[in-house]
């Protein structure tokens, strides 16, 4: 008698993720990417639920017009309910975890009210045996702990003595974020560890000859990124003010204002700069758009005070930039590949000398830099092992 074959798979678990925002968001940043590109490699394992916000931004609390708010939308390859921020409560949260009746949950932040809500319900509901992955996408550095320090840390006392976190699975993107975990939870954490994932491909068709003339003496800069105080723009305005008056500067600002008090502060340091930095001020781009300017310029510069994962610092290598980033992000080995400059905040003297260097590249030594910077991004992308890490975290705690 021949073995009978297994029959097909009938059923995917189901996950439910929270996420502060969601396509169509322009200004929601890197952890917008991190869940879609989750969902677009693992939508054949699993079936994926969205809940989010029905807005932009912190900033840009207009509803989405392309998208219907309190009920469920078609996004790619999930389901996606984008709420209104007064919806976001306990009775609705509660309806919409047994409309599903998910597997698993997937939580995109530490600290936003989506997650706070969901982990308050899921304590004392009968939904507390659920598995829940928790990314805290870098929220608990340092540095970001250190913005509006006492409200974060009361607020932790007050989830540490209700066990608020007590059934999560961390998701830590680095071995330092982890650490970073350990800090403030405890050494007894073991949280799982995994690369935030990025899409298969960034500019498949890109070309390093798309980039803009490099002559000595002249560059063009480009800060990419929402502007508030962790991601560093006046930093890159002061470090500018200071470089030789002779040089042809040209900075180009692309990215959502998120802090109004920083923007004002940056803004005024504009207004100061000399005449041979020209300055041009873009603001909030699609992430098609947001590829085009990087196309256009020569070099990035993001001196962040921490970054989980670094979206922008992939999308710039990808796009043929160079960057001038800080060390406190996980993209150590540009330096060594020759991809660009990785300083410590602290150096000031350093920062101003790879500036002037690479205003004084010329246009064989800038391509050769370009070069490098697309080629450590394509190989990035390539490796299997970032789907590997992240799968088996997924396996560990939702099942197969």
């Amino acid at each position: 008698m021949s073995e009978q074959a297994p029959e097909p798979r009938r059923y995917k678990k189901r996950i439910l993720v929270l996420c502060d925002y969601y396509l169509p968001s322009n200004k929601g940043g890197g952890g917008t990417w991190t869940v879609v590109n989750l969902i677009e490699r693992f939508c054949g394992r699993y079936d994926f639920f969205v809940i989010s916000r029905n807005h932009e931004s912190r900033t840009d609390t207009r509803p989405f017009e392309s998208v219907k708010t309190n009920e469920w939308n078609s996004a790619g390859n999930a389901q996606v309910y984008y709420l209104a921020p007064a919806d976001i409560n306990r009775r609705t949260l509660l309806s919409l975890i047994k409309e599903i009746s998910p597997d698993g949950v997937y939580l995109n932040s530490a600290f936003s009210k989506p997650t706070i809500k969901t982990l308050l319900l899921m304590r004392f509901t009968e939904s507390s045996a659920l598995p829940i992955i928790l990314a805290p996408c870098g929220e608990l550095s340092e540095s970001a702990l250190g913005l509006k320090r006492w409200k974060k840390r009361l607020f932790l006392m007050f989830a540490k003595s209700l066990g608020l976190y007590s059934k999560v699975h961390w998701k830590a993107t680095t071995d330092f974020e982890s650490i970073e975990i350990k800090k403030v939870f405890g050494q007894s954490m073991r949280p799982l560890v995994a690369p935030d994932l990025p899409p298969k491909q960034i500019l498949p068709n890109f070309s390093t000859g798309e980039k803009p003339h490099k002559e000595v003496g002249k560059a063009k800069f480009i800060f990419y990124s929402r502007i508030d105080r962790t991601k560093n723009l006046l930093f890159v305005l002061d470090l500018l003010s200071n470089i030789d008056q002779k040089k042809g500067i040209e900075l180009a600002i692309v990215g959502p204002v998120q802090d109004l008090t920083y923007w004002q502060e940056c803004k005024k340091k504009i207004a100061k700069l000399p005449a041979s930095i020209d300055v041009t001020i873009v603001g909030a781009v699609s992430n098609e758009m947001g590829l085009k300017q990087l196309i256009l310029n020569h070099f990035v510069m993001l001196p962040t005070l921490g970054e989980n994962f670094g979206y922008v610092i992939l999308e710039a290598l990808s796009a043929g930039c160079p960057v001038l980033i800080s060390d406190r992000t996980m993209w150590s080995e540009v330096s060594a590949n020759g991809a660009g400059w990785v300083t410590p905040l602290s150096d000031i003297k350093a920062w101003k000398e790879n500036i002037s260097h690479a205003i004084d590249l010329d246009q064989d030594q800038f391509t050769s830099m370009s070069q490098n910077a697309r080629k450590l991004a394509v190989d990035w992308l390539r490796s299997p092992d970032l789907e590997i890490a992240t799968e088996n975290i997924l396996v560990e705690v939702f099942g197969d």
